[in-house]
């Protein structure tokens, strides 16, 4: 999403090739492309918690510049490497917009990559705590993600395991009553901002990449 955000975003007088002056590398830094000779290197990454990986310090001193989505990742970068730049994602508003859901029971959602840096587990354990007669708690949960638990959650948990087009999405946000976003750790956190988009009331930690559009949010919990 990030890859198709950028491109659909560059200037009509930018011109992509191969052998440009410019390369950029979206994604670790490790994984990087060979490079041509002259070229201007630049690196749009993000990393979740305030320390980074010793393969980061060592492949970001490659890159001429580093380009990171908010302003704990500027605080964390600029420790290693002395260019780097601030540019927040966001979500097409043509899409991310308030659509009326008929839900029968109330639905909180919830979701992301990695179960326990998203916090999933304290959503978990919070809902099943509250008790509520007639809610349910949607997660999605990323296919490739290996630490999500595979024993029983309760009746009224829906563990989502499948990949969602865009489309599909749309319509899983949209059927939320509300949407909670309890990472420990963020680069950014676009599933919030994509349910504030979409008018969900939304809850969300207070801290890493959360901050660059946590007023927006309906409550923010403390950390």
């Amino acid at each position: 999403a990030m890859l198709e955000g950028f491109l659909s975003a560059v200037p009509r007088n930018v011109k992509l090739s191969d052998t440009a002056s410019v390369h950029v590398q979206m994604g670790v830094p490790q994984s990087r492309d060979t490079w041509l000779k002259d070229q201007f290197r630049a690196c749009f990454t993000m990393w979740e918690t305030d320390t980074l990986p010793g393969t980061f310090i060592r492949y970001i001193s490659l890159y001429d510049q580093i380009i990171v989505p908010c302003q704990h990742n500027v605080d964390l970068f600029s420790q290693w490497h002395p260019n780097v730049s601030l540019v927040p994602l966001g979500v097409d508003m043509q899409r991310w917009y308030p659509v009326a859901n008929r839900n029968k029971v109330f639905r909180f959602h919830a979701g992301g990559s990695l179960w326990h840096r998203k916090g999933l587990d304290i959503v978990v354990r919070a809902f099943k705590r509250l008790n509520l007669p007639d809610a349910e708690l949607h997660i999605k949960a990323a296919p490739h993600a290996k630490d999500v638990p595979t024993k029983y959650l309760g009746d009224n948990i829906v563990l989502n395991r499948d990949w969602m087009t865009i489309d599909q999405q749309r319509e899983w946000f949209s059927k939320a009553d509300v949407f909670i976003a309890a990472s420990r750790g963020e680069g950014f956190g676009l599933m919030p901002l994509q349910a504030i988009s979409a008018g969900v009331p939304t809850i969300l930690s207070d801290a890493h990449g959360h901050r660059e559009f946590s007023d927006l949010a309906t409550h923010r919990i403390p950390t």
